[in-house]
């Protein structure tokens, strides 16, 4: 339906069945903060609940259930963030709801940094145990990371520098902290094209495994717009939509992820975010204050359900809600503690560390700098990086200053795609040349590929935020 003011409100069904769960997802304008849509309960329907973001309605037989970003006993009201009503027939007696965890000890984020800090400890505690010559690339890169959030970056470097430049399986992933930039940019380049092929290969097969995909969300800032926007656009066209818990969780991280990176890629997503969250809580069974989470009788994976219990709890935060975010701590706190022997290897303990650190960016990121819109150049800027974050600002000159936040007296290696060839580089507010063994100095330095239109830049860091001005 179209109204004044440019807004549009979209009515769908998630399938033709009397259970089948209607959506009420307005677009609104980028002026507009929110909107409120009138509502009232038919002759013979009463609301029996009223809560701040859900409402009961009851007729003598059957029970619905709303939810949207506000209810007031008048109207649905929707946001920016969450731009989705939905409104379905529930069963109080067979339907978990994420609400029900509310009170439970380990279902609160105190209970679940004493679980994480654990973990981390217990990690490098086992990797100080371990051989390291032998444990490969990603597990030596988490712990650098681990022990870098804990202010002793440079011990962390010292103890493996010489493990990793000897290894002959070296990939980008621990190039922002070992160097050799130019000749590890060949694997990232090599990633990024095999995940274009992935997430094109997804749009023709309508597939929505893509969604368990790494760093998904990052990797549509970075290919053709339209391709992303297929992509998100996917979900909503299937038919009886009912993805798999590993494939909601994907979907609802992506969503979380890609609202603060580009709303306009994410968008289409919102619509479905309800039947994600439905799927995993038809999966949940709480006993005994903790949770457990089983598809087609069976239990669901040890990995799946951190990745659930993470893409809960980013979508809680990102949304205000703590239903969904104790719901998530719960799921990570009951998955830690009954799944140790998973957890008794240092490499598995590596794998799993950026799942359930993700916040840590001193862990090998890519950082989408400036997207498409905003970096006046019509195309992303991005980074591989370790910094805390890059910050893109263009003057009045149309010269870029890079502001980069790290650790002082630490040294660290970017790479930088999407920079428009430039005249000079200044470093400390002076002049810098290029030269091919810059990796080697004891200083600053660069090369830039104008055919890549990439920048290998290495950077001693003097002040906690340096500035490069191109």
């Amino acid at each position: 339906l179209e109204f004044d003011k440019a807004i549009n409100v979209d009515f769908s069904v998630s399938s033709e069945d009397s259970d089948g769960t209607l959506m009420i997802h307005p677009k609104l304008p980028e002026q507009a903060t929110s909107l409120s849509i009138p509502y009232k309960p038919a002759s013979g329907y009463l609301v029996t609940e009223q809560g701040a973001r859900r409402i009961i309605i009851s007729s003598k037989s059957l029970q619905y259930k709303a939810e949207a970003a506000n209810i007031t006993a008048t109207d649905f009201v929707f946001t920016k963030k969450e731009s989705v009503a939905s409104y379905n027939l529930f069963d109080p007696s067979s339907i978990f709801e994420f609400s029900s965890v509310q009170g439970i000890a380990q279902a609160t984020k105190s209970a679940y940094d004493d679980t994480l800090n654990k973990f981390n400890e217990n990690f490098i505690q086992t990797f100080n145990n371990s051989i390291i010559n032998t444990l490969p690339e990603q597990t030596i890169v988490a712990y650098v990371a681990a022990k870098a959030q804990k202010g002793e970056l440079n011990a962390a470097l010292n103890q493996t520098t010489s493990v990793i430049k000897n290894s002959s399986r070296r990939t980008y992933l621990s190039s922002p902290f070992f160097n050799s930039l130019v000749a590890m940019n060949s694997s990232l380049v090599m990633y990024i094209e095999n995940s274009q092929r992935m997430i094109d290969y997804s749009i023709q097969q309508s597939s929505l495994d893509i969604f368990a995909q790494e760093n998904l969300p990052e990797l549509l800032c970075i290919i053709n717009k339209e391709t992303a926007m297929e992509l998100t656009s996917l979900p909503s066209k299937i038919t009886d939509f009912m993805p798999t818990i590993e494939q909601a969780a994907g979907i609802i991280h992506t969503y979380t992820k890609l609202s603060k990176l580009d709303e306009t890629i994410a968008e289409p997503l919102a619509v479905i975010i309800e039947p994600c969250l439905t799927t995993i809580a038809t999966a949940c069974t709480l006993e005994n204050e903790k949770i457990k989470l089983t598809q087609e009788n069976q239990p669901v994976d040890f990995r799946t359900l951190l990745h659930t219990g993470c893409a809960l709890i980013e979508y809680g935060n990102f949304t205000n809600n703590s239903d969904y975010s104790a719901c998530g701590y719960l799921i990570l706190n009951t998955v830690l503690a009954e799944n140790t022997d998973s957890l008794s290897t240092v490499q598995t303990m590596g794998e799993i560390y950026p799942i359930l650190n993700s916040e840590n960016t001193f862990y090998p990121h890519i950082d989408i700098i400036a997207n498409a819109s905003t970096s006046k150049t019509g195309k992303p800027v991005w980074a591989w990086t370790v910094s805390e974050s890059i910050k893109y600002s263009v003057g009045a000159d149309d010269n870029l200053t890079l502001s980069i936040d790290f650790p002082v007296g630490s040294d660290q290696y970017i790479i930088i795609n999407g920079i428009e060839s430039f005249r000079r580089i200044d470093i400390y507010e002076m002049a810098f040349r290029t030269d091919p063994r810059f990796e080697t100095y004891s200083s600053s330095g660069y090369v830039y590929n104008n055919f890549l239109k990439t920048l290998f830049l290495k950077l001693q860091q003097r002040s906690s935020i340096e500035n490069i001005n191109l």
